[in-house]
């Protein structure tokens, strides 16, 4: 069994422990496996990956922080705590849009793929108006309903940037590393956006099970693109 084959059967055995968790109640248990894997991928990158990128750590350590004091405070729900955990949650996806921007050449991209960019310009420009739609009608729990509307869509709005760069960086390099970055991105905004949907609207579980797998799918993807060489082949090369 190579090592390839471990990691597979190890997102296999987290994922699915996770959704029984959730399906079972053991409300303990999956608040453990969501909040610990950023943790211990960080840990990982750290001490396994030799070839370490500045912005990267940054955001794989702000987020580990952030979860770390996410899972400590989860029974008070205080407000401190939340305006801390997401802040340093925007401050981290910040130094992953760094981190993806540093690949990009806007002039390459501009000779090259003139109408794929044009298209993503625009939707980019409608997906943030109806993301700001979305926002506009929920009734934010707490005494500073401006301050965390605000907050809330700094967060999914930088997502949204962090999905069309990741995206941007696919279109001109097509290789693995890049559509792993693209296919992490995507898991977590669609991973924020059903949560919203199940904290604001639903109430149903299921969006709830399917945000949290999105999101450790998303973060096992940030991982393995992170040890994959920028080197590596492109995808296309690779299929011809």
């Amino acid at each position: 069994m190579n090592k390839l084959d471990i990691t597979l059967i190890t997102i296999f055995v987290v994922i699915t422990n996770y959704i029984f968790s959730q399906i079972l109640a053991y409300d303990a248990i999956s608040r453990l496996i969501e909040f610990s894997i950023v943790p211990i991928i960080t840990i990982l990158y750290f001490f396994k990956n030799k070839d370490k990128s500045h912005w990267f750590s940054l955001f794989l350590g702000l987020y580990s922080i952030g979860d770390i004091l996410h899972y400590i405070d989860y029974e008070n729900e205080s407000n401190l705590m939340y305006y801390v955990c997401n802040l340093l949650y925007i401050i981290a996806y910040g130094f992953l849009l760094i981190e993806i921007y540093k690949f990009i050449s806007f002039k390459n991209i501009i000779k090259t793929s003139p109408v794929q960019l044009s298209i993503l310009v625009v939707l980019s420009v409608f997906m943030t108006y109806q993301l700001v739609r979305f926002l506009n009608p929920v009734e934010f729990l707490g005494d500073h309903f401006f301050l965390i509307h605000m907050l809330e869509g700094a967060y999914n709005v930088m997502l949204l940037f962090i999905l069309t760069l990741s995206l941007l960086s696919f279109i001109e390099h097509s290789t693995h590393k890049t559509f792993l970055m693209f296919c992490g991105c995507f898991f977590v905004l669609f991973s924020e956006l059903i949560l919203l949907d199940y904290y604001y609207f639903s109430g149903n579980t299921l969006p709830n099970v399917i945000s949290g797998i999105l999101y450790l799918l998303a973060f096992f993807c940030f991982y393995f693109q992170s040890i994959t060489p920028k080197t590596a082949s492109a995808i296309m090369s690779d299929s011809s």
